[in-house]
């Protein structure tokens, strides 16, 4: 049997990354990926990672991630699961996503840098 330490305090609880509450968690997180599996025994999906952000938020991450090949969803038929930091502990959302087109160029732009932010930050997480 394998045990997942805790996060770090000061980090997202759910997937040991720092970001903000109405931000995606990190797919490419270990201690997501892991913790993911042994709740849901499946591995995450990027549209389980945005399932708990506002619809604006999750159609421009799904934009942005589909334009580098990256996006991905779990079968077809198979629950999207949606976890929460909220000041109570962790809320699970459980559902069929819906998705809206991305309104700016802004946020696109915005979005497209937090995707090299994460991805900066698992090659440095890897090569340490």
């Amino acid at each position: 049997m394998m045990t997942l330490l805790p996060p770090a305090k000061g980090v997202c609880q759910v997937c040991a990354v720092k970001h903000e509450i109405r931000d995606p968690h990190n797919q490419q997180s270990l201690y997501y990926q892991m913790w993911f599996n042994a709740k849901y025994d499946r591995w995450p999906t990027w549209a389980d990672a945005v399932a708990h952000c506002d619809l604006v938020t999750q159609g421009a991450w799904k934009s942005a991630l589909r334009e580098r090949g990256a996006w991905s969803e779990p079968p077809e038929g198979v629950p999207i699961h949606g976890v929460a930091t909220t000041e109570h502990g962790l809320v699970e959302m459980k559902h069929e996503m819906t998705i809206v087109r991305m309104t700016t160029v802004e946020t696109k732009e915005t979005i497209g840098k937090a995707i090299e932010a994460l991805e900066a930050q698992d090659c440095a997480t890897a090569e340490d």
